[in-house]
């Protein structure tokens, strides 16, 4: 049997900003990815697969986060690009 995965998304999140439902999502997917390394790596191609949509949708999803200041992007236009979730959002 395949292993499920799960995305966590804070009641905040959805609670206290006007996220479309798609930056919601992300905001899940990142999170679950960054667990591991504290960072998310994927690359839209990735998350636009996920998600079912296209890489610029991802783009825009991406900079609604940021925009909130919900993530941090290291390198943003390197292929070595790293995903941060703010500290805010960790409980730290």
């Amino acid at each position: 049997m395949k292993k499920e995965n799960f995305y966590m998304i804070p009641e905040r999140i959805i609670n206290e900003y006007k996220l479309s439902f798609g930056a919601i999502l992300l905001y899940g997917i990142i999170y679950s990815l960054s667990k591991p390394r504290g960072y998310a790596y994927a690359n839209n191609e990735h998350y636009s697969t996920l998600l079912k949509c296209s890489n610029r949708t991802i783009t825009k999803l991406l900079n609604e986060l940021k925009k909130d200041r919900i993530i941090f992007i290291e390198n943003p236009r390197s292929f070595k690009r790293k995903i941060y979730v703010t500290d805010i959002f960790l409980g730290r």
